[in-house]
Protein backbone atom coordinates (compact mmCIF):
# COMPACT_ATOMS: atom_id res chain seq x y z
CA UNK A 1 0.00 0.00 0.00
CA UNK A 2 1.47 3.03 -0.91
CA UNK A 3 2.31 5.76 1.52
CA UNK A 4 1.81 9.60 1.58
CA UNK A 5 2.88 12.38 3.87
CA UNK A 6 0.08 14.81 4.65
CA UNK A 7 1.02 18.16 6.33
CA UNK A 8 -1.15 21.24 7.28
CA UNK A 9 0.16 24.13 8.46
CA UNK A 10 3.37 22.86 11.06
CA UNK A 11 2.25 19.41 11.27
CA UNK A 12 3.23 16.66 9.83
CA UNK A 13 1.48 13.23 9.75
CA UNK A 14 2.91 9.78 8.12
CA UNK A 15 -0.21 8.22 7.14
CA UNK A 16 -1.49 4.95 4.39
CA UNK A 17 -3.87 5.97 2.09
CA UNK A 18 -7.21 5.02 3.94
CA UNK A 19 -6.30 6.68 6.56
CA UNK A 20 -5.70 10.02 4.77
CA UNK A 21 -9.25 9.79 3.63
CA UNK A 22 -10.47 9.97 7.01
CA UNK A 23 -8.51 13.10 8.01
CA UNK A 24 -9.46 15.11 5.22
CA UNK A 25 -13.13 14.41 5.22
CA UNK A 26 -15.58 16.72 5.72
CA UNK A 27 -19.52 16.60 5.60
CA UNK A 28 -20.49 18.98 3.02
CA UNK A 29 -23.87 19.62 1.55
CA UNK A 30 -24.85 18.31 -1.90
CA UNK A 31 -26.07 21.41 -4.13
CA UNK A 32 -26.70 21.60 -7.87
CA UNK A 33 -28.47 22.72 -10.86
CA UNK A 34 -28.23 22.66 -15.02
CA UNK A 35 -30.44 24.06 -17.94
CA UNK A 36 -32.20 21.78 -19.58
CA UNK A 37 -31.76 21.33 -23.60
CA UNK A 38 -33.75 24.24 -25.87
CA UNK A 39 -34.92 21.21 -27.33
CA UNK A 40 -36.33 19.53 -23.75
CA UNK A 41 -40.23 19.14 -22.96
CA UNK A 42 -42.39 22.13 -22.49
CA UNK A 43 -42.38 21.82 -19.03
CA UNK A 44 -38.52 22.31 -18.66
CA UNK A 45 -38.74 25.07 -21.36
CA UNK A 46 -41.23 26.86 -19.20
CA UNK A 47 -39.16 26.67 -16.23
CA UNK A 48 -35.68 27.62 -17.93
CA UNK A 49 -36.33 31.19 -16.59
CA UNK A 50 -35.67 29.38 -12.99
CA UNK A 51 -31.93 30.46 -13.83
CA UNK A 52 -32.54 33.23 -15.95
CA UNK A 53 -31.30 36.88 -14.63
CA UNK A 54 -28.37 39.29 -15.00
CA UNK A 55 -24.67 37.73 -13.92
CA UNK A 56 -23.30 39.26 -11.22
CA UNK A 57 -19.56 38.38 -9.29
CA UNK A 58 -19.65 35.54 -7.08
CA UNK A 59 -18.63 36.91 -3.50
CA UNK A 60 -15.21 36.02 -2.34
CA UNK A 61 -13.83 33.57 0.32
CA UNK A 62 -11.63 33.07 2.78
CA UNK A 63 -8.33 30.96 2.04
CA UNK A 64 -7.52 28.07 3.82
CA UNK A 65 -4.39 26.84 4.56
CA UNK A 66 -2.54 24.37 1.61
CA UNK A 67 -2.71 20.58 1.94
CA UNK A 68 0.85 19.24 1.26
CA UNK A 69 0.74 15.90 -0.05
CA UNK A 70 4.21 14.00 -0.90
CA UNK A 71 4.28 10.49 -2.87
CA UNK A 72 7.51 8.31 -2.94
CA UNK A 73 8.39 8.49 -7.09
CA UNK A 74 10.95 10.13 -9.29
CA UNK A 75 12.08 13.58 -8.52
CA UNK A 76 9.91 16.20 -10.11
CA UNK A 77 8.63 19.81 -9.68
CA UNK A 78 5.98 20.05 -7.54
CA UNK A 79 2.26 19.97 -8.94
CA UNK A 80 -0.25 22.34 -7.53
CA UNK A 81 -4.24 22.46 -7.99
CA UNK A 82 -6.37 25.07 -6.43
CA UNK A 83 -10.47 24.77 -6.66
CA UNK A 84 -11.94 28.10 -7.77
CA UNK A 85 -15.58 27.44 -7.54
CA UNK A 86 -17.74 24.24 -8.24
CA UNK A 87 -16.02 22.45 -10.96
CA UNK A 88 -13.34 25.24 -11.62
CA UNK A 89 -9.65 25.06 -10.50
CA UNK A 90 -6.02 26.20 -11.24
CA UNK A 91 -3.35 23.57 -12.23
CA UNK A 92 0.66 25.15 -11.49
CA UNK A 93 3.49 24.10 -12.61
CA UNK A 94 6.81 25.42 -12.90
CA UNK A 95 5.67 29.16 -12.93
CA UNK A 96 2.69 28.15 -15.30
CA UNK A 97 -0.68 28.37 -14.76
CA UNK A 98 -3.97 26.18 -16.23
CA UNK A 99 -7.38 26.86 -15.61
CA UNK A 100 -10.34 24.65 -15.80
CA UNK A 101 -14.35 25.05 -16.12
CA UNK A 102 -14.28 28.75 -15.44
CA UNK A 103 -17.46 30.28 -13.76
CA UNK A 104 -16.67 33.55 -11.73
CA UNK A 105 -20.24 35.05 -11.71
CA UNK A 106 -24.08 33.90 -10.53
CA UNK A 107 -27.23 34.72 -11.20
CA UNK A 108 -30.49 35.17 -8.96
CA UNK A 109 -31.18 31.36 -9.33
CA UNK A 110 -27.73 30.00 -10.87
CA UNK A 111 -25.50 30.58 -7.96
CA UNK A 112 -22.43 28.23 -6.62
CA UNK A 113 -23.56 28.21 -3.40
CA UNK A 114 -20.21 28.66 -2.04
CA UNK A 115 -17.70 31.44 -2.02
CA UNK A 116 -14.88 32.27 -4.81
CA UNK A 117 -11.57 30.62 -3.88
CA UNK A 118 -9.94 32.90 -6.05
CA UNK A 119 -10.83 36.07 -8.05
CA UNK A 120 -10.22 36.20 -11.63
CA UNK A 121 -7.78 39.35 -11.06
CA UNK A 122 -5.71 37.70 -8.82
CA UNK A 123 -4.93 34.91 -11.00
CA UNK A 124 -1.11 34.49 -12.30
CA UNK A 125 -0.71 34.69 -16.34
CA UNK A 126 -2.66 31.84 -17.85
CA UNK A 127 -0.59 29.99 -20.10
CA UNK A 128 -4.08 27.84 -21.05
CA UNK A 129 -7.84 27.61 -20.10
CA UNK A 130 -9.66 24.71 -20.94
CA UNK A 131 -13.58 23.86 -20.56
CA UNK A 132 -15.52 20.27 -20.67
CA UNK A 133 -18.31 21.40 -22.31
CA UNK A 134 -20.70 24.43 -23.31
CA UNK A 135 -22.55 25.07 -19.85
CA UNK A 136 -22.62 28.72 -18.14
CA UNK A 137 -20.84 27.33 -15.19
CA UNK A 138 -18.12 25.00 -17.39
CA UNK A 139 -17.76 27.64 -19.69
CA UNK A 140 -18.49 31.56 -18.15
CA UNK A 141 -17.04 33.22 -21.22
CA UNK A 142 -18.16 36.78 -20.37
CA UNK A 143 -16.39 36.88 -17.15
CA UNK A 144 -13.24 35.47 -18.77
CA UNK A 145 -11.39 38.74 -19.94
CA UNK A 146 -9.04 38.54 -23.01
CA UNK A 147 -6.34 40.62 -21.21
CA UNK A 148 -6.06 37.88 -18.48
CA UNK A 149 -5.71 35.18 -20.84
CA UNK A 150 -3.87 37.32 -23.41
CA UNK A 151 -2.98 34.91 -26.52
CA UNK A 152 -2.86 31.56 -24.06
CA UNK A 153 -5.22 29.26 -25.64
CA UNK A 154 -8.71 28.34 -25.01
CA UNK A 155 -8.95 24.66 -25.44
CA UNK A 156 -12.68 23.29 -26.12
CA UNK A 157 -13.92 20.26 -27.43
CA UNK A 158 -14.70 20.04 -31.09
CA UNK A 159 -17.79 20.55 -32.46
CA UNK A 160 -19.44 22.70 -29.83
CA UNK A 161 -20.37 25.98 -29.88
CA UNK A 162 -17.47 27.07 -28.45
CA UNK A 163 -14.95 27.66 -30.22
CA UNK A 164 -17.33 30.08 -32.66
CA UNK A 165 -18.50 31.60 -29.32
CA UNK A 166 -14.71 32.30 -27.96
CA UNK A 167 -13.10 33.31 -31.12
CA UNK A 168 -16.06 36.35 -31.40
CA UNK A 169 -14.43 37.35 -28.19
CA UNK A 170 -11.04 37.61 -29.68
CA UNK A 171 -9.31 34.47 -27.41
CA UNK A 172 -7.16 32.38 -29.55
CA UNK A 173 -9.02 29.03 -29.84
CA UNK A 174 -8.06 24.85 -29.98
CA UNK A 175 -11.09 22.63 -30.40
CA UNK A 176 -9.56 18.96 -29.48
CA UNK A 177 -11.35 15.93 -30.10
CA UNK A 178 -10.79 12.48 -28.08
CA UNK A 179 -7.15 11.82 -28.74
CA UNK A 180 -6.11 15.18 -29.81
CA UNK A 181 -3.16 17.04 -27.89
CA UNK A 182 -2.07 20.47 -27.62
CA UNK A 183 0.93 21.91 -25.73
CA UNK A 184 0.65 25.31 -23.61
CA UNK A 185 3.73 25.83 -22.13
CA UNK A 186 4.67 22.70 -19.31
CA UNK A 187 1.03 21.52 -19.99
CA UNK A 188 0.56 18.78 -22.69
CA UNK A 189 -3.38 18.91 -22.74
CA UNK A 190 -5.27 15.61 -24.09
CA UNK A 191 -8.94 15.09 -24.92
CA UNK A 192 -10.57 11.99 -23.34
CA UNK A 193 -14.00 10.95 -24.76
CA UNK A 194 -16.41 11.27 -22.54
CA UNK A 195 -19.81 10.25 -24.06
CA UNK A 196 -20.57 7.72 -26.55
CA UNK A 197 -19.18 7.54 -29.99
CA UNK A 198 -22.19 8.27 -31.92
CA UNK A 199 -23.18 11.53 -29.83
CA UNK A 200 -23.63 14.51 -31.44
CA UNK A 201 -21.25 17.34 -30.50
CA UNK A 202 -23.69 20.20 -30.39
CA UNK A 203 -26.20 17.90 -28.08
CA UNK A 204 -26.87 20.19 -24.64
CA UNK A 205 -25.28 17.22 -22.80
CA UNK A 206 -22.11 16.41 -24.99
CA UNK A 207 -18.84 16.67 -22.97
CA UNK A 208 -15.19 15.48 -22.88
CA UNK A 209 -12.65 15.12 -20.25
CA UNK A 210 -9.10 16.08 -20.52
CA UNK A 211 -5.85 14.65 -19.07
CA UNK A 212 -3.80 17.05 -18.23
CA UNK A 213 0.15 16.38 -18.45
CA UNK A 214 2.55 18.77 -16.21
CA UNK A 215 6.08 18.06 -14.80
CA UNK A 216 5.94 14.46 -14.83
CA UNK A 217 2.38 14.45 -13.44
CA UNK A 218 -0.58 13.59 -14.24
CA UNK A 219 -4.39 15.02 -14.05
CA UNK A 220 -7.60 13.46 -15.34
CA UNK A 221 -10.34 16.38 -15.20
CA UNK A 222 -13.74 15.11 -15.60
CA UNK A 223 -17.07 17.75 -16.15
CA UNK A 224 -19.83 15.45 -15.63
CA UNK A 225 -19.75 11.97 -16.68
CA UNK A 226 -17.00 9.08 -17.78
CA UNK A 227 -17.40 5.40 -18.18
CA UNK A 228 -14.83 3.04 -16.30
CA UNK A 229 -13.94 2.51 -19.69
CA UNK A 230 -12.69 5.46 -20.68
CA UNK A 231 -11.00 6.36 -17.92
CA UNK A 232 -8.79 3.25 -17.94
CA UNK A 233 -7.83 4.32 -21.34
CA UNK A 234 -6.82 7.71 -19.85
CA UNK A 235 -4.96 6.62 -16.79
CA UNK A 236 -3.09 5.81 -14.93
CA UNK A 237 -2.97 9.18 -13.35
CA UNK A 238 -1.72 10.51 -10.25
CA UNK A 239 -4.63 12.29 -9.34
CA UNK A 240 -8.31 12.65 -10.54
CA UNK A 241 -11.18 15.79 -10.20
CA UNK A 242 -14.39 14.03 -10.18
CA UNK A 243 -17.93 15.23 -10.25
CA UNK A 244 -19.94 13.59 -7.49
CA UNK A 245 -23.24 15.47 -7.48
CA UNK A 246 -25.39 12.73 -9.25
CA UNK A 247 -27.03 15.08 -11.49
CA UNK A 248 -30.64 13.85 -12.64
CA UNK A 249 -33.08 16.52 -14.88
CA UNK A 250 -36.28 15.17 -13.27
CA UNK A 251 -38.79 16.04 -16.18
CA UNK A 252 -36.32 14.38 -18.87
CA UNK A 253 -35.30 11.80 -16.89
CA UNK A 254 -32.16 12.42 -17.54
CA UNK A 255 -28.44 11.47 -15.07
CA UNK A 256 -26.12 14.07 -15.66
CA UNK A 257 -23.51 14.05 -13.69
CA UNK A 258 -21.72 10.84 -12.32
CA UNK A 259 -22.61 9.84 -8.44
CA UNK A 260 -20.41 9.24 -5.75
CA UNK A 261 -19.79 5.77 -6.51
CA UNK A 262 -19.59 5.59 -9.92
CA UNK A 263 -17.03 8.46 -9.61
CA UNK A 264 -15.21 6.53 -7.22
CA UNK A 265 -15.34 3.32 -9.95
CA UNK A 266 -13.75 6.07 -12.37
CA UNK A 267 -10.69 7.13 -9.77
CA UNK A 268 -9.91 3.80 -9.60
CA UNK A 269 -10.09 2.77 -13.55
CA UNK A 270 -8.00 5.37 -13.96
CA UNK A 271 -5.76 4.13 -11.26
CA UNK A 272 -6.22 7.44 -9.41
CA UNK A 273 -3.72 7.04 -5.88
CA UNK A 274 -5.72 10.42 -5.14
CA UNK A 275 -9.13 12.30 -6.34
CA UNK A 276 -10.72 15.27 -5.82
CA UNK A 277 -15.04 15.93 -5.29
CA UNK A 278 -16.31 18.78 -7.54
CA UNK A 279 -19.71 19.67 -8.40
CA UNK A 280 -21.52 18.96 -5.41
CA UNK A 281 -22.69 22.63 -3.63
CA UNK A 282 -24.65 24.14 -6.02
CA UNK A 283 -28.86 24.61 -5.13
CA UNK A 284 -31.50 26.34 -6.61
CA UNK A 285 -34.76 27.94 -6.50
CA UNK A 286 -37.53 26.50 -4.89
CA UNK A 287 -39.24 25.35 -8.01
CA UNK A 288 -36.44 23.95 -9.44
CA UNK A 289 -35.84 22.31 -6.89
CA UNK A 290 -39.12 20.71 -6.56
CA UNK A 291 -39.47 20.33 -10.56
CA UNK A 292 -36.44 20.18 -12.26
CA UNK A 293 -33.20 18.79 -10.66
CA UNK A 294 -32.44 16.25 -8.47
CA UNK A 295 -28.74 16.21 -6.81
CA UNK A 296 -28.09 14.04 -4.18
CA UNK A 297 -24.56 12.96 -4.03
CA UNK A 298 -21.96 14.29 -1.61
CA UNK A 299 -18.31 14.49 -0.78
CA UNK A 300 -19.05 12.74 2.07
CA UNK A 301 -20.93 9.80 0.41
CA UNK A 302 -17.56 9.95 -1.91
CA UNK A 303 -15.07 9.88 0.45
CA UNK A 304 -16.39 6.47 1.57
CA UNK A 305 -17.23 5.15 -2.14
CA UNK A 306 -13.23 5.73 -2.87
CA UNK A 307 -12.08 4.07 0.60
CA UNK A 308 -13.40 1.24 -0.33
CA UNK A 309 -11.99 1.33 -3.46
CA UNK A 310 -8.63 2.25 -2.13
CA UNK A 311 -8.46 5.70 -3.55
CA UNK A 312 -7.61 8.49 -1.00
CA UNK A 313 -10.38 11.49 -1.49
CA UNK A 314 -9.10 14.99 -0.69
CA UNK A 315 -11.79 17.35 -0.03
CA UNK A 316 -10.91 20.80 -0.50
CA UNK A 317 -12.59 23.92 -0.34
CA UNK A 318 -12.40 26.91 -2.17
CA UNK A 319 -8.87 29.18 -2.34
CA UNK A 320 -7.79 25.71 -0.67
CA UNK A 321 -4.28 24.52 -2.86
CA UNK A 322 -3.24 20.56 -2.69
CA UNK A 323 0.61 20.74 -3.54
CA UNK A 324 1.80 17.20 -4.96
CA UNK A 325 5.51 16.83 -4.38
CA UNK A 326 7.97 13.67 -4.73
CA UNK A 327 9.98 11.97 -2.01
Amino acid sequence: MSEYSLRRSDERLQVTRPQLSKIVLRRLPPTWCERPSLAATPLALALLAGCAGAPRPTPLGPRTAPLVVERTVAPRPPLRITRVVHASVLIECDGATLLTDPWFTQTAHYPPREALGVPPDSMSPLSAVVSTMNHYDHFDLDALAPGMVGQAPVVVPAGTRQAERARSRGFAVRALGPGDSTRAGPFLITGVAARPTNATATAFDYEQAWRIDACGWRVLVVGHRLTEAQARAAGPVDIALLPVNALRIKPLFKRLSLSPPEAAAVAFAASAPLAVPMHYRYRSSWLWERLVVAHPGTAEAFAEAARARGVTSLVVTPGQTIELRAR
